[in-house]
């Protein structure tokens, strides 16, 4: 948890320490929230006991304490009224300071998220993810608001900006992870749609940090004659990864007429084109406002003969040399490319399956499982898809070992596989599964439901071991 929420930005070969800007103890005293609305909300009994001295956090709210080095400013919702809404300004407390939102996040995940305590487990034993992440995320709600007022801010400099964006960057990966974690509960104990919108907020306003800083695409905004750093270039290239490839899930689910139709789950429209247009909407051209070219650079990949290369999925030395600034985002347009042409081994290989115990990249580590939790919900349409492209090529009640299939669905075991061409309709005969000529058709309700949601049966695919 801590490697993926606190990563360090640095992009390959470079290498650095996922956990370098852990925090090691917790912030001082009321900096991640005014002493006023702290004692305002113990009188209204709103400590969580996250929040509450270590005589005082086993007792009820009534009796809590407030701890002035634990507390966060919590959400409120203008209209809500009663407690710390109800009370004066000065009481609710002004908008934190960025450094402030910075020291928040990376408590929260740097230091809290990691231990699920905030004391020695002998004092507080860890707390279920479920819980600490209901409690996180109502703080990140409240550091999100704060951010907003910023966005509006003209007079930001090129320096908080920066902060801005690590910041969201660490909000988007906390995301993405978390959903996978917590996707098997009910939403009496994770709403997974608020996550998923939290998701989207911390997308949308990392890309407005970097209009603020650089401008968009038409060259409006942004600092004129400053150039992005490399660092900077590659975390832009990460964001960009990740919404594409929610896209291709999106698109995947929305193009399998084996089961029903889905909503979008993830704010994303899906397909090809959505992955193309949500990159130019990004200001996915290279060129930076500010940024000089050189002899040297490199064709644009969308809007020169680099874009066919990719779509292609061939690896020719220009193309490889193209990809080298986009390298998440065009390995998530090849995975775009090879849903759009039902190419599924390819998205597989793609993605790859690293084991986490490697010794390799941090960085790269991370963007290995997140990009696979951004393609989870679609993993069962590439099952579907494999079954399917080998049911044509047998037919005729062919029998094929669970063994074999498991390979080639990366599912975690035969049993599993022989689970689910069983839901795919497919027959099963002494562990083997029967091949037919027949279209595959799913029915069963509860079969349906096991494809849709995939769940934390997927630990092998999503972390490459079991």
């Amino acid at each position: 948890l801590c490697m993926i929420s606190t990563m360090a930005s640095s992009p390959p070969p470079r290498r650095r320490s996922a956990l370098a800007s852990r925090p090691t103890e917790p912030p001082p005293p009321y900096s991640m929230c005014t002493a006023a609305e702290a004692s305002d909300r113990q009188v209204h009994m709103e400590l969580s006991e996250f929040e509450s001295t270590a005589s005082t956090h086993s007792l009820g709210p009534r009796h809590r304490v407030v701890n002035p080095r634990l507390v966060v400013k919590k959400y409120r919702r203008s209209a809500a009224g009663g407690g710390v809404s109800s009370q004066s300004s000065a009481a609710r407390g002004a908008a934190r300071s960025i450094n402030d939102l910075v020291m928040t996040i990376d408590y929260l995940l740097g230091y809290f998220l990691p231990s699920q305590s905030v004391y020695s487990h002998d004092v507080m034993g860890p707390r279920s993810l479920a819980a600490c992440v209901s409690f996180i995320d109502d703080r990140v709600r409240s550091v999100q608001v704060d951010l907003t007022t910023s966005l509006l801010n003209p007079h930001r400099t090129l320096a908080c900006w920066a902060k801005i964006r690590t910041l969201q960057a660490k909000l988007v990966r906390y995301g993405i992870l978390i959903s996978y974690l917590l996707c098997d509960l009910p939403p009496t104990k994770y709403e997974a749609r608020f996550g998923k919108t939290a998701l989207r907020t911390a997308i949308d306003s990392y890309f407005a940090a970097w209009d603020a800083s650089y401008g968009s695409s038409d060259g409006c905004g942004g600092n004129g004659g400053i150039e992005p750093t490399n660092d900077e270039l590659h975390v832009r290239d990460e964001m960009l990864s990740y919404e594409a490839l929610m896209h291709v899930a999106e698109g995947l689910k929305k193009g399998e007429s084996a089961l029903p139709t889905y909503d979008a789950s993830s704010g994303a429209e899906g397909g090809f084109g959505a992955v193309l247009a949500s990159y130019l909407g990004r200001g996915g051209s290279r060129d930076v406002p500010g940024r000089t070219k050189s002899k040297d650079d490199v064709p644009d990949l969308v809007h020169e003969d680099g874009f066919n290369d990719i779509y292609d999925g061939t690896d020719s030395t220009d193309c490889l040399r193209r990809k080298k600034e986009l390298n998440r985002w065009s390995t998530a347009l090849q995975v775009a490319a090879a849903a759009d042409q039902g190419n599924f081994i390819r998205i597989f290989r793609l993605l790859g399956m690293c084991d986490v115990s490697a010794d390799s990249n941090s960085s790269d580590l991370s963007w290995s499982i997140l990009s696979r939790c951004c393609l989870l919900p679609s993993i069962n349409v590439v099952r579907i898809g494999l079954v399917r492209r080998y049911n044509k090529s047998f037919g005729k009640l062919e029998k094929i070992s669970g063994d074999d299939l498991t390979r080639l669905l990366r599912l975690p075991s035969p049993s599993a596989t022989v689970q689910f061409c069983s839901d795919v309709g497919l027959p099963v005969e002494d562990d083997k599964i029967v091949m037919k000529a027949a279209p595959i058709s799913i029915r069963d309700k509860e079969a349906v439901k096991r494809m849709t949601s995939p769940g934390r049966n997927e630990d092998t695919f999503v972390f490459g071991k079991e």
